[in-house]
């Protein structure tokens, strides 16, 4: 299977550069389509809005994944769910744009378009935007990966119970550590360049401050 990453340091398989969208996993009973299409359709904000407007791009569309997408046998409950809401489906084509300020949700085969587990420390973490779940519900991820249910992506990602900054293995550890310390050295090296230079001109006029901000090179990013 390919590999898929979360955005990192390392620029490793970037999800969001192959096209993908964030989702959740879940395995639910072909009956209860229906009523799975009714609570995810009420988190959606009054306006038909996704709740964290903060996060744009088409990384973060609005989408649902079915076994034959629109021709899935329960389709039909989960247009009625959308309809309800007065939000509208289409079929999810790979790549595509953000949803936001469309009222939209794009509908994906996942025969066609399959499920790709996520980093560890991407799993059983709190919602920014809500108050944190509590440890014991933190604490699945690691038992998720100990019993096999979560596995090793070959992304940059953490040992569970340690350091987000962690690797699963001891190259993939290695590389992101020095992405980090390259990039934080720079911020420091671009810092420090910006002091020197302000403190040999301090005694000159508000302009040779100015110039001296124009003049440094450009953060790392």
């Amino acid at each position: 299977m390919a590999q898929v990453c979360y955005h990192n340091l390392q620029f490793v398989a970037d999800y969001g550069k192959l096209g993908h969208g964030e989702v959740v996993g879940m395995t639910i009973p072909e009956s209860s389509i229906g009523d799975f299409a009714k609570e995810y359709f009420s988190y959606f904000a009054p306006n038909g809005e996704r709740v964290d407007p903060g996060d744009r791009g088409g990384e973060y569309r609005s989408l649902i994944g079915l076994p034959g997408g629109t021709s899935h046998p329960e389709y039909s409950k989960v247009e009625e769910a959308a309809s309800a809401k007065g939000m509208r489906l289409e079929p999810g084509k790979g790549n595509d744009p953000d949803t936001f300020g469309k009222k939209l949700v794009y509908v994906y085969d996942t025969a066609k378009y399959p499920f790709y587990q996520g980093e560890v420390y991407h799993q059983f973490h709190n919602d920014f935007q809500s108050p944190p779940y509590g440890k014991a519900y933190n604490k699945l991820a690691d038992m998720a990966f100990d019993d096999g249910r979560l596995g090793v992506t070959g992304c940059p990602d953490r040992v569970p119970g340690r350091s987000a900054i962690g690797g699963l293995n001891g190259k993939t550890f290695a590389i992101a550590a020095l992405g980090m310390f390259a990039v934080v050295g720079g911020f420091l090296m671009l810092a420090w360049m910006v002091m020197m230079r302000f403190r040999s001109t301090r005694s000159g006029s508000r302009r040779d401050y100015r110039s001296v901000v124009d003049e440094a090179p450009e953060p790392i990013k």
